[in-house]
């Protein structure tokens, strides 16, 4: 779901020249890859007392900061070029 979210969101940009494209798809796939090595280590190793803290933080950093700031920004920079995100 992640990956076509993603897809869907940086067609978005690309169709209304978001000009921090991007750096915004760099954090994106940066994400992607992220998750990636986690589900490959897991895969491996099994569940580890360190996967849920690395699990939780990589998510908590997520939604903290990509959520709340560039997809923010994203919204804003939507709805000023007349393409109000619903």
């Amino acid at each position: 779901y992640t990956v076509k979210h993603f897809t869907a969101e940086e067609g978005l940009q690309r169709k209304h020249n978001n000009p921090k494209y991007f750096e915004h798809k760099m954090l994106h796939d940066a994400f992607v890859k992220d998750v990636q090595s986690m589900k490959a280590d897991i895969e491996q190793n099994g569940v580890t007392v360190a996967t849920g803290p690395m699990m939780g933080a990589t998510l908590a950093n997520w939604l903290l900061s990509h959520i709340n700031v560039h997809d923010k920004a994203l919204g804003q920079y939507l709805q000023s070029v007349g393409n109000p995100v619903t």
